[in-house]
């Protein structure tokens, strides 16, 4: 009996991936880049609770809307009509006088308790 040799088919490969708006659609509008970093404050929570106050948005979706919430304010009052308002925002709530608007701390003079 002649004997024949069966080679298995492998199925094309498989890949998983996050699917996120396209990068540099946050760092350009027009050809023009974004002085401020949106794709980090748009993760940063304190900035999530602004934009939430701002367009009434669920908060448990924050990851759907915010990027479009930055976006369609951008286009219609500016960048930094927007940050400026954040930053406001940010120091009238007076709740993180130890961060910057991104976050970070701020370095003081004496540690704390000294």
């Amino acid at each position: 009996m002649p004997r024949t040799e069966k080679t298995a088919t492998k199925p094309p490969t498989q890949s998983i991936g996050v699917s996120s708006i396209e990068a540099g659609q946050m760092g350009e509008i027009g050809g023009a880049s974004f002085v401020h970093d949106w794709r980090r404050l748009s993760t940063v929570p304190k900035f999530q609770t602004y934009a939430h106050e701002q367009c009434k948005q669920p908060y448990d979706q924050v990851d759907q809307w915010i990027e479009p919430f930055i976006l369609d304010v951008i286009n219609t009052s500016g960048e930094q009509f927007l940050y400026d308002s954040y930053v406001q925002w940010h120091d009238d709530k007076g709740y993180w006088k130890n961060e910057d608007p991104y976050g970070n701390l701020i370095k003081t003079e004496k540690p704390i308790g000294a």
